[in-house]
């Protein structure tokens, strides 16, 4: 029998495995039944949601569909007017285990790519002059800037973004 292992191009997630939504190992998709050398770790909102996936399933819809689920709930992703993008990144891409409830956040009209958890010791010049530029553009982000960045991976857990069409990235923090 032919493993699947082939990971597909997501577009709002585009490195899975670096971020710790998929994981190396053998497991047979609980979707297509066939065996997988990468699968999905990540979260999946359903009535079942101890699942295995591979990636073809996710990027396909066809996991979300069979088993009813998301990958990200619709109301935890920013509103920017297009189902057809939020179906996308709700049915078709990997998610991310947020401290609470993650979001999907989007700039330039559009979601950004999710690029993984970020902490006070990842933080270069590049990556804070990005989020000085976009922190208020993004009127959910309540905390004072300074603040999160301080006690980033302590009393806040920062998520990296990058916007897929002007390249700035954004910050969404949590707090613990």
């Amino acid at each position: 029998m032919e493993q699947k292992n082939d990971r597909n191009v997501f577009i709002y997630h585009p490195d899975p495995i670096a971020t710790g939504a998929f994981q190396t190992g053998d497991a047979i998709c609980d979707c297509c039944k066939s065996p997988t050398s990468i699968f999905y770790t990540g979260p999946f909102y359903a009535k079942d949601s101890d699942l295995i996936f591979c990636p073809d399933c996710i990027k396909s819809g066809v996991a979300a569909k069979q088993f009813q689920g998301c990958f990200t709930a619709p109301d935890h992703c920013d509103h920017i007017g297009d189902p057809e993008k939020q179906e996308e990144i709700c049915y078709r891409t990997p998610g991310y285990y947020g401290i609470q409830q993650e979001q999907w956040i989007a700039h330039c009209g559009d979601y950004c790519a999710y690029r993984g958890e970020i902490s006070y010791h990842n933080l270069t010049p590049e990556l804070l002059a990005d989020f000085k530029a976009t922190w208020n553009d993004r009127p959910q982000q309540i905390w004072n800037l300074e603040q999160v960045l301080g006690s980033l991976g302590l009393a806040y857990e920062g998520y990296l973004f990058e916007c897929l069409h002007c390249g700035k990235h954004l910050l969404y923090a949590q707090r613990d």
